[in-house]
């Protein structure tokens, strides 16, 4: 669901490449000192789309989960909101201060501190393995498992499942992601997935994914690629067609629970897939100074560059929804339930 890369120094260090689910050559935050401020909409039950105060400026990352929100400052300490029923958005001390990376899935939160180690709070399942104590450089958190990069491009996950790695994914790693399926992607721009259990086609790798994939995001039972053309490819569920806007011009994508967002060039965002509360529809402020974008569930968050303006500094207003089909209702119930069993 979501992924980060490291950011050191107020610089963006492109050793081995490091990437996660964005685009190689577009950092997920703000390319001012300064930071940028939050912006979300959508659903807000949990408080997931009112930014707090201190999110509204320095900030440097976004991570969504899947009611709740992380932020990395330019100081780089960490704060959350939104759900929190298991401590998800509760930070520890540790992550209050040399957090370079940030990540985020339905109950769980994780950072990467600057000397490479990763640590995480929320639900979780086997604690971090020793390999991913030091020299970590990128990292990716989905419903069931975790990954890591390490700084010579080999992956570490450790699962509530301990699904089998393929052995092509455990080298010459450049991008991760995870949802309830995991992506890999290659050096060679390839992409490899897997899981316990293919639903969808999701880990069913197509042509277009097998060369010049730049960025990888895992969705609910969905894979999303960004080629080098700048275009959007996807497989498994397809909840909606992908719209003509990601054909070309994108540079940073993200998936969601039953929706998706794509970066433009131009810093504006586009949206598509389900629209239960307003997800789906980009505000204004949305539209133009986006540096990083982050889709939790059924609500997205965007990072705007520089802080928010005065006039628009509280909550951007959630959109009413499309009418709720049998179709979307059943998806929900089922990624609702799904969830829940994890």
């Amino acid at each position: 669901m979501n992924s980060t890369r490291i950011r050191r120094a107020h610089k963006w260090v492109a050793a081995v490449a490091l990437l996660a689910g964005t685009v190689l050559t577009t950092p997920q935050a703000s390319a001012t000192e300064d930071g940028g401020g939050v912006i979300a909409w959508g659903e807000n039950k949990d408080g997931q789309t009112t930014v707090p105060e201190a999110a509204k400026s320095g900030v440097v990352s976004v991570a969504a989960g899947g009611n709740h929100v992380l932020a990395l400052k330019t100081d780089g300490s960490v704060i959350a909101w939104g759900k929190n029923d298991n401590g998800q958005a509760t930070v520890p001390p540790e992550a209050r201060s040399g957090v370079v990376a940030i990540a985020a899935s339905y109950s769980k939160s994780l950072a990467l501190k600057a000397d490479g180690s990763v640590i995480e709070w929320g639900l979780f399942w086997p604690d971090v393995p020793e390999a991913a104590k030091s020299g970590v450089v990128a990292i990716a958190t989905g419903s069931n498992h975790d990954l890591a990069i390490k700084s010579d491009g080999s992956l570490v996950t450790w699962s509530l499942y301990g699904d089998p790695v393929p052995p092509e994914a455990t080298t010459d790693v450049r991008g991760i992601d995870a949802d309830f399926h995991q992506l890999v992607l290659k050096a060679d721009g390839s992409v490899v997935s897997w899981s316990h259990k293919d639903e969808y086609g999701e880990t069913t790798v197509p042509e277009q994914a097998k060369s010049g994939v730049t960025a990888v995001s895992a969705g609910s039972w969905r894979s999303v690629a960004l080629k080098s053309n700048g275009s959007v490819i996807s497989w498994g569920k397809q909840l909606r067609p992908l719209p003509p806007e990601v054909s070309g011009g994108v540079t940073a994508i993200s998936a969601g629970g039953l929706h998706d967002l794509a970066l433009k060039a131009d810093g504006s965002v586009v949206a598509w897939g389900y629209n239960f509360s307003g997800e789906s529809v980009v505000p204004e402020l949305a539209k133009s100074g986006i540096t990083a974008i982050s889709a939790g569930d059924y609500f997205s968050v965007a990072l705007r560059r520089g802080p928010l303006p005065a006039q628009s500094r509280s909550a951007v207003a959630s959109t009413p929804g499309d009418g709720v089909t049998a179709q979307m209702s059943a998806d929900r119930q089922a990624l609702d339930k799904e969830r829940a069993r994890r």
